[in-house]
């Protein structure tokens, strides 16, 4: 039996398809689509065919409701849709979708879902954008119009949306007010809204249904899938800010991008005293600050302050790599790794810094990098006061003052705050030195040794001593020269009470008072207690004396000896 055998509907309507019990009333709607509307409101300028359907329109701005449910007391201007919503009280969906399967209510809201099945999209004539049914469309055009027809009776604020303004009138209410029916099983979290609830639950299921036809990357909404096709398209941006000129395809991303230029940040941080534009931004800042990590990995036990965060190093441990590099073979768990490896493969280094020419692989390292061009350092240590050019610099300065040292080195037991530190300590148990100067073939540890190393070619300086005018490669050795010229020694030996300008020396010598002499001479096997001592020794060995005495022309092995030298010509015995 077909839909409208059922429903008891014989005839419908040529043009729009409407389906009637009587003739009558179907002759009486095709007026509809013939000629103008004689009755127009004067509020809206709709217009009408009927007066009983002008008046019945015109309660919509009166706010006339006069039709109540009798369950629930809800009121409603139409007695038509008063009875669609009784049906929302029952189980009952009897109209069911031949293509899917999927059951509703009422008969419109069958129709409105069988056009998603349809390959006809109804395109805005404003911005090209396509919906696949003709509602959608509708309430797209209110955006372009700003016609905003629901407003809250508390602030007066308009909405476009009746769901925009539900959104909005929760801002009023504390949300711990808010009764949280709705709970997860699997992680335990808690909404108010049964549709919130359902997305949630996808998460959990690890079935993304929605993937990219061009790069395949998959998602878990349909949402997030339009949104990721804008990288592919060559969209039109046609939402231009109106102080730099940048251009963006969306309303949202443009206003995302204008808090920017927006000097005042309305919220700050009471701990650190760092400002923000967003609430959602402090909200995710706030956790820095907190050592509560409630989302924890049923697999290794550890625990991160984000879901999101969660969610990525579950990917870790997943034996399915599926992303796989085109060069090598290697299989990865995500793209992300998969295309930051294959960069490092090929060298691609395709974005350029505008002022010193350096190429860099990531856009984010580049923008990174022009905060030295600029000086701008916008991360203080609230303890010391020391400025950072980035947050991560400042976080792994933070567990220099608490102390936290949670990286241990499986070779010497030394623990370190950060993996920078403890990358570099295994460097140097390997003796790897991955960066060679080309022109004596020298190599480094680290590249700024290196390009440092490249200033002694040059015969340039860039820091010199406003003292006694010696010239250094890096700002850290000048640092440390005029300590020579101060008098202050601040470091104190706890064992024998002596002084030293540097902590690094006080390390040193703190080593004379364990007796462990490590370093053994493989000539003459004389021992030492450090490595510098045991260098200076070898140069006897081989005959290598560097320091040359200005008067007569002696040659010493050592600096001390040529100074015991020079007493000589100056009569001081």
């Amino acid at each position: 039996m077909s839909q409208s055998d059922k429903d008891g509907k014989n005839c419908s309507c040529e043009i729009c398809g409407k389906e009637f019990t009587e003739e009558d009333a179907m002759e009486k709607h095709v007026e509809i689509h013939v000629g103008a509307p004689e009755h127009i409101c004067e509020i809206c300028a709709r217009g009408f065919r009927w007066r009983h359907s002008l008046q019945n329109h015109l309660s919509i701005h009166f706010g006339v409701k006069n039709f109540v449910c009798g369950i629930c007391d809800k009121a409603f201007a139409y007695n038509s849709v008063l009875k669609e919503h009784m049906l929302i009280h029952t189980d009952r969906k009897e109209y069911r979708c031949e293509i899917c399967g999927k059951n509703y209510r009422t008969n419109a809201t069958l129709k409105r879902h069988s056009e998603y099945h349809s390959d006809i999209k109804h395109p805005c004539s404003i911005c090209n954008r396509e919906f696949l049914d003709k509602y959608g469309l509708k309430e797209h055009l209110q955006t372009h119009f700003g016609i905003k027809n629901f407003v809250c009776q508390i602030c007066d604020n308009a909405y476009t949306h009746n769901s925009s303004l539900k959104r909005h009138m929760r801002t009023h209410f504390d949300k711990r007010m808010l009764l949280k029916e709705y709970n997860c099983e699997i992680c335990g979290k808690e909404y108010d809204q049964k549709g919130h609830f359902t997305r949630h639950k996808v998460i959990h299921s690890g079935i993304k249904l929605h993937s990219c036809m061009v790069c395949q990357k998959e998602f878990y909404y349909k949402a997030n899938l339009r949104s990721h096709m804008r990288i592919h398209a060559e969209v039109e941006k046609t939402f231009v800010c109106a102080i730099c000129g940048k251009a963006f395809t969306t309303i949202p991303t443009l206003r995302e991008h204008a808090l920017k230029h927006t000097v005042r940040k309305e919220y700050s941080c009471e701990v650190c005293g760092m400002e923000f534009h967003r609430k959602s931004a402090i909200k995710s800042h706030m956790l820095i600050h907190t050592e509560v990590r409630k989302h924890r990995c049923n697999i290794c036990d550890m625990a991160f302050r984000r879901e999101e965060t969660l969610r990525s190093h579950l990917n870790g441990h997943s034996d399915v790599r599926k992303f796989e590099c085109e060069i090598c073979g290697k299989a990865f768990c995500r793209r992300a790794s998969v295309t930051q490896h294959m960069k490092i493969l090929i060298d691609a280094r395709e974005y350029r810094c505008d002022v010193c020419g350096m190429n860099f692989r990531t856009k984010s390292v580049l923008k990174t990098h022009s905060l030295i061009h600029k000086d701008v350092k916008q991360h203080r240590c609230a303890i010391c006061g020391k400025e950072f050019f980035q947050k991560c610099q400042l976080e792994s300065h933070m567990r220099m003052h608490l102390d936290i040292k949670k990286l241990v080195c499986e070779i010497c037991g030394r623990a370190f705050g950060g993996s920078s530190g403890l990358r570099r300590r295994m460097k140097m148990h390997f003796d790897l030195k991955d960066f060679k100067c080309d022109v004596c073939n020298k190599a480094f540890r680290r590249k700024g040794r290196l390009t440092a190393h490249m200033q002694d070619h040059t015969g340039m300086k860039k820091y010199v001593c406003d003292i006694c005018g010696k010239g250094f490669n890096l700002n850290f050795n000048m640092k440390k020269h005029m300590k020579i010229h101060s008098d202050i020694k601040e470091y104190k030996c706890d064992i024998c009470g002596k002084c030293f300008r540097t902590k690094r020396d006080m390390n040193r010598h703190r080593i004379c008072h364990s007796g462990a002499k490590q370093e053994r001479c493989h000539i003459c096997d004389r021992k030492f207690h450090l490595k510098t001592a045991l260098k200076t020794h070898m140069l006897i060995h081989y005959n290598i004396k560097r320091f040359c005495c200005e008067i007569c022309g002696q040659a010493c092995v050592q600096h001390g000896n040529l100074m015991s030298h020079m007493e000589i010509h100056f009569g001081v015995r």
